[in-house]
């Protein structure tokens, strides 16, 4: 079959049709081959999702504290919630609050105790 469209000539005597043929073949079958392989699914980016309960519940306590005005109550929870994580985190003793714990504490060089 090559041959037969070899042999065809216009009439200056040149094979532009076999050329073209040849050369539309050649590209049809690069373009085959090229689109054969997988392609691959663009995946997106899922951000995770931000957990709000802990604001919300900061908000709610913070609001609940705010309107009932005991003031004191909370800064006691709160100095307990601290003394509290100073000994899980840092394993120092806070069952009195001297010199050797502010000695211990961390970040003491930061602030001097007067």
């Amino acid at each position: 079959m090559a041959k037969f469209f070899a042999d065809i000539k216009n009439e200056n005597g040149e094979r532009s049709f076999a050329a073209a043929f040849w050369a539309l073949f050649f590209l049809l079958l690069l373009y085959v081959l090229i689109e054969m392989r997988r392609k691959q699914r663009y995946i997106p980016v899922v951000k995770r999702p931000q957990n709000d309960s802990l604001d919300f519940r900061k908000k709610t306590i913070g609001r609940l504290y705010y309107d009932k005005g005991d003031h004191l109550n909370l800064c006691r929870k709160m100095s307990a919630y601290f003394l509290e994580h100073v000994r899980n985190r840092y394993k120092i003793p806070t069952a009195e609050l001297d010199e050797k714990f502010y000695k211990n504490a961390p970040g003491q060089d930061r602030y001097s105790r007067k």
